[in-house]
């Protein structure tokens, strides 16, 4: 188990399949997931497509984490690269549209939200971190969080995520996360952006 608790840069492609069926796999009973998917069983399925998605277009981005053994994930983001280009946009229109199917509008109505509460100065964007379920509450969350908070710190700039979880607002203040938002996308669904400053 210790060696798990070490996690390391992901450059393999071949890996991302995998990465988006573990993160599926945890966003499955997450509050936003399950407001723009609310059947269980669709959103099992097009939760593995959208992720396929976002982690090519994080990949390019940013830099994707994931403990020895897979079972925890982060999706980085580079400074300034938190919203994705016209040209990422224009790629991904179609895969987004096939994957979220009648979920669009919700999805967009979440994105457009989280956008608007973006801080304005250069950060690292932790844009998701994701658990199999079997193996959360192990620190494994913590580990793959960690390795992206290093890079941050070696460029001595700040940390970004929003969370639509409450429940894990505890971790994120464990690793320097401060509420810096709170917002709503709708009734039941609140979000909090959290911002660990630079160290």
């Amino acid at each position: 188990m210790v060696t798990s608790l070490i996690a390391k840069r992901v450059t393999d492609k071949a890996a991302h399949d995998d990465i988006a069926r573990t993160l599926a796999r945890a966003f499955q009973n997450e509050e936003a997931c399950s407001y723009i998917f609310p059947d269980p069983q669709d959103r099992a399925r097009r939760l593995i497509a959208m992720f396929r998605v976002i982690i090519a277009n994080d990949a390019a981005a940013g830099s994707i984490y994931q403990t020895q053994g897979g079972e925890a994930i982060t999706l980085w983001r580079a400074p300034g690269k938190a919203s994705g280009t016209a040209w990422e946009f224009a790629k991904s229109l179609l895969p987004f549209i096939a994957a979220l199917g009648p979920g669009i509008g919700r999805g967009l109505k979440i994105s457009t939200l989280i956008e608007k509460h973006h801080p304005a100065e250069p950060f690292h964007y932790l844009h998701f971190a994701g658990c199999s379920p079997e193996h959360q509450g192990k620190g494994l969350g913590g580990a793959a969080i960690r390795a992206g908070l290093m890079q941050a710190d070696v460029n001595h700039l700040p940390a970004y995520l929003e969370t639509a979880t409450e429940r894990n607002l505890g971790l994120y203040r464990n690793l320097g996360f401060e509420v810096i938002a709170e917002w709503s996308v709708t009734r039941g669904l609140p979000f909090w952006g959290m911002l660990r400053p630079s160290r």
